[in-house]
């Protein structure tokens, strides 16, 4: 036992001498990556690692501060922190609801010096466990080198739900979960064994959702919260190359629409004036059940008139019981007249928001640089911009976590190319905080050598797994069942 005590105090004195003396304060912002200066962080995130982009940096030494304690600390050769993911976790439920503050100290050119403290609150709302995103090469002629992958964002895990590899390079276009829950699982692929995968109670059933009365299979997806009935659009999509130098790309529709599929009977309810020469896209649910979202677009020559071509919320009624979309269309958000398009409606889970891009035109943000989030409020009938978590950048393809408190989102902010996944929280009055980028083991080193971007993400509260038989039975064409 005297020996154990004998070790143990060598270690505490090692560590001890680990500790930095004769700091200089040096009265500067540091620069870090990613960017955590105000941030509003989860209770149960993964530990915010990050590197110290000053120069000449040999080591690094960094506390975490509540208060004047010292809630935790560390020293590292080189620029990275690279937190202990358990003394992490149990820092921040110690602290749940404060104010913290990062100190960070660089030994450069032979000194210590200590930069400004970041500052940081740890919100007592939790985030859920998983998100699921696709990772895509940002090219714009193949779309073989894709896969869909889950990752744990309380830890650094990463889970290949399945790879293009599996798909037989078909392109994985989009993927829906019912409330986040993974049994309950809509993934829509394209290519020559293209259909549809319904995944619902966790059992799998292939579609092949092509009929004589739509225009194409089915693409974006969206669950109604009592999970029978989900919401699809069908798309004929298109790409258009600009030749200026601001704008490389843009992605329109020739056509659009929107259906409600009923899982139990394999057939599309008719809703005809859902269903028009007009550009009906991104349907949603709202929480209730009651209310179906989408938004339009007047019916215009494209790619033509596709500048012109600008989108505004709606909504029909929807009843469960019997199944029928109501015929009374409502205007909810309009902001063309300020030359603005709207898209991607995705209702908050407590059914007091609807989360939106806005872009000059179009309906696909992400290859608009100036698309932003915005808000709307459906209790004051409120429409907002959400600055704080928006960036000069393109931001698109988000949404919310199960608890309506946070909120994920496709972003080029980090270079302007590749998107990566940002994180931010949504307080009770609907105002967003700043975002910061999904936590990495390497951030930097990520940022740099990973060339894929991250799209469509999704939150979960379960693993998302699907058997690789499953997978192969889903290339039996015959094996499909057919929509009516």
């Amino acid at each position: 036992m005297k020996y154990l005590l004998y070790i143990i105090c060598i270690l505490l004195l090692a560590s001890c001498q680990n500790i930095p003396s004769d700091i200089h304060d040096n009265g500067r912002d540091v620069l870090i990556f990613p960017d955590y200066y105000d941030v509003t962080i989860p209770c149960n995130i993964a530990p915010l690692d990050f590197t110290v982009e000053e120069e000449e940096v040999e080591q690094i030494y960094v506390q975490i501060l509540q208060g004047k304690d010292v809630i935790l600390s560390n020293q590292w050769r080189g620029w990275d922190t690279h937190w202990d993911i358990e003394d992490w976790h149990n820092a921040l439920a110690a602290n749940v609801g404060k104010e913290i503050e990062i100190s960070i100290s660089a030994y450069q050119k032979g000194k210590w010096e200590r930069y400004n403290s970041i500052s940081m609150h740890i919100s007592a709302d939790s985030i859920d466990q998983y998100i699921t995103y696709r990772r895509i090469a940002p090219a714009f002629e193949t779309f073989s080198a894709v896969g869909m992958y889950q990752r744990d964002i309380t830890t650094f895990d990463e889970y290949t739900v399945t790879d293009c590899n599996e798909l037989q390079y078909s392109c994985m276009n989009c993927h829906a979960t019912r409330k986040g829950d993974s049994e309950d699982l809509v993934l829509h692929v394209r290519g020559p064994h293209g259909g549809t995968i319904i995944k619902k109670n966790g059992k799998q059933k292939n579609y092949n959702t092509k009929t004589d009365y739509n225009i194409n299979a089915f693409a974006y997806a969206y669950w109604h919260p009592e999970g029978r009935y989900i919401a699809f659009s069908t798309n004929t999509t298109r790409q258009l190359f600009h030749a200026g130098a601001h704008e490389r790309i843009d992605v329109f529709d020739g056509a659009s629409d929107i259906q409600v599929f009923d899982t139990e009977t394999d057939s599309i309810l008719s809703a005809p004036h859902i269903h028009t020469r007009d550009f009906e896209n991104f349907p949603a649910f709202s929480a209730c059940g009651k209310w179906l979202y989408y938004v339009c677009a007047d019916s215009l020559p494209v790619p033509q008139k596709q500048d012109s071509l600008r989108y505004a919320l709606y909504r029909v009624p929807f009843d469960a019981k019997s199944g029928k979309v109501g015929n009374e269309i409502e205007k909810i958000a309009d902001k063309r007249n300020d030359g603005l398009s709207l898209s991607i409606p995705r209702p908050s889970p407590d059914g007091r928001y609807i989360m939106m891009s806005s872009l000059k035109y179009g309906n696909f943000p992400v290859w608009h640089p100036a698309s932003d989030l915005w808000m709307y409020d459906i209790e004051r009938d409120t429409l907002y911009s959400l600055d704080k978590a928006n960036s000069p950048y393109a931001e698109a393809y988000h949404n919310w976590s199960t608890n309506s408190r946070w909120a994920v989102v496709a972003s080029r902010r980090t270079d302007g190319l590749h998107t990566r996944l940002c994180i931010f929280h949504i307080n009770e009055n609907g105002e967003a905080s700043k975002a910061f980028l999904l936590p990495q083991r390497n951030p930097r080193d990520t940022e740099t050598h990973d060339l894929r971007s991250y799209n469509c993400p999704e939150f979960e509260v379960n693993r998302m797994i699907i058997p690789k038989g499953e997978l192969m039975h889903f290339y039996d064409n015959s094996a499909r069942e057919r929509v009516y």
